[in-house]
């Protein structure tokens, strides 16, 4: 009986700890994303104020890299900032797959199988929107920013 118990308990931990792979359409999503710029409207002294920020900036490059396996990492200069697994929790992507092309495409991923830790992908393979990174406070009277990411080839 006893080992039926710890049979039932690593089968459980196995199952709770799974995460997305990016096969098929989704492949192409694997690799490093770099960051170019980020776009944030404060409305705060009554009118929109538009401020830019890039890595000249903010003197520091940014990625991103998902890999196939299920990990999404941070990175700052090339250097790891945090890790993650993560599982896609919906998806828009055109009939046809995605493509290198100006078919838009929409993917939800949560990291760490944590409720409200959400990283959001939108846009095309030439630029995607990625909420939250490496721009993600803002203050109650601005817009949440947009932080715009290249795949690199």
């Amino acid at each position: 009986m006893k080992n039926y118990l710890i049979y039932f308990l690593s089968l459980l931990l196995l199952l709770s700890c799974t995460k997305d792979r990016l096969n098929g359409d989704r492949e192409i999503l694997v690799g490093i994303w770099d960051w170019m710029y980020t776009d944030m409207i404060h409305y705060c002294n009554g009118w929109a104020e538009y401020e830019y920020r890039d890595p000249v900036s903010e003197g520091a490059n940014y990625q991103i890299e998902i890999t196939k396996n299920g990990t999404f990492s941070f990175l700052k200069n090339g250097e790891l900032v945090s890790k993650h697994t993560f599982k896609i929790i919906s998806e828009s992507i055109p009939e046809g797959g995605i493509v290198e092309s100006n078919k838009k495409i929409s993917i939800a991923f949560v990291l760490d199988q944590e409720k409200g830790n959400n990283i959001g992908m939108s846009g095309t393979l030439k630029e995607m929107r990625i909420n939250f990174y490496p721009i993600n406070s803002w203050a109650e009277c601005e817009i949440p920013p947009s932080n715009f990411f290249k795949k690199r080839y």
